[in-house]
């Protein structure tokens, strides 16, 4: 059960990114927002691989609401721009995507439902607001797998998520379906 575990945390924590630019993107700054998520994603699966080893599974939801937020900002500091989480369905109301960032979401969705491969979605864009600014906006999916990633390790335990978690007891738990890409992270930055 563990070694499944850790492989569905490896699938969701690891995008694979392919070279894809929109047009007016920044090539160095499409670069250097791809390793900020996967900077992101390495640095959360190794905490929430910490926590399942732990022998404690549903602490790696504690790692998404109280250390995600930690790493996010430290990345982007590191980097000059904001780096987060987002996804359609989210437990944490601060993870909620913006207009752009649900755009892209469900267009994520609809690519992945017409079969293609979520770990190779990625969108980048220069964004230029009514008063002529411009930001550069970036997306990598973070693809699920064919389970919820995260289950109890103790049969009959029902899956995480299934139930209220204390970390967010206000919030119902998500119903993602398998195999879908629901979550992104989102880099923003000043346009170049």
């Amino acid at each position: 059960m563990r070694q499944w575990l850790a492989a569905a945390v490896v699938t969701v924590c690891l995008p694979v990114s392919v070279p894809a630019l929109a047009q007016g993107a920044d090539p160095t700054q499409v670069s250097q927002a791809r390793a900020a998520a996967k900077e992101l994603g390495q640095q959360l699966k190794a905490q929430l691989m910490a926590s399942i080893k732990a022998g404690d599974p549903k602490a790696a939801l504690g790692v998404c609401k109280t250390v995600a937020p930690a790493l996010s900002q430290q990345i982007g500091a590191d980097r000059g721009m904001k780096v987060a989480r987002t996804a359609l369905k989210v437990r944490n109301p601060d993870n909620a995507p913006d207009g752009w960032e649900r755009m892209v979401l469900e267009d994520f969705a609809g690519k992945i439902a017409a079969g293609a491969d979520a770990r190779r979605l990625e969108r980048a864009e220069v964004i230029t607001d009514a008063g002529g600014a411009s930001t550069f906006r970036y997306m990598n999916a973070i693809p699920m797998g064919a389970q919820p990633c995260l289950t109890s390790p103790r049969p009959p335990a029902p899956p995480l998520g299934s139930e209220t978690h204390p970390l967010s007891p206000h919030v119902p738990p998500p119903a993602l379906p398998p195999a879908r890409a629901r979550r992104a992270f989102t880099i923003t930055a000043p346009a170049r």
